[in-house]
């Protein structure tokens, strides 16, 4: 009987000297988590159509739509920063549009991972 009891106060000792671990939660940082052209960014680009104009006929085809927007240096998947786009959009979206700062995030944050044609 006294064996019982040494053993269950030495593990109960064990147990409460235990470190608590906390377990993080999934990041749901726009910068970390992975964003897709197609999925994600295009049809926040293709609400920009409505406002803005540019040199090519618009496309529903989501690889057609990013070889546009590279072709005509909108998007610099090299060097983010000298993107139109991202010069644009990093000194705020001027005027009153439909295009929220969670959009414009998603596209600065897509740019930012490499801009993917993903």
């Amino acid at each position: 009987m006294n064996k019982l009891i040494l053993v269950s106060v030495f593990a109960l000792g064990i147990l409460c000297s235990c470190e608590k671990v906390v377990i993080p939660a999934p990041s749901t940082d726009p910068v970390t988590t992975t964003l897709s052209f197609s999925t994600d960014v295009v049809p926040v680009i293709t609400k920009c159509n409505n406002c803005h104009t540019h040199g090519w006929s618009n496309s529903t085809v989501a690889t057609t739509f990013y070889t546009n927007l590279v072709t005509e240096g909108y998007v610099n998947p090299t060097a983010y920063t000298t993107s139109a786009i991202y010069t644009k959009l990093s000194g705020g979206h001027p005027g009153t549009s439909n295009i929220s700062t969670t959009d414009t995030d998603k596209i600065t944050n897509w740019m930012k991972q490499g801009s993917k044609n993903n």
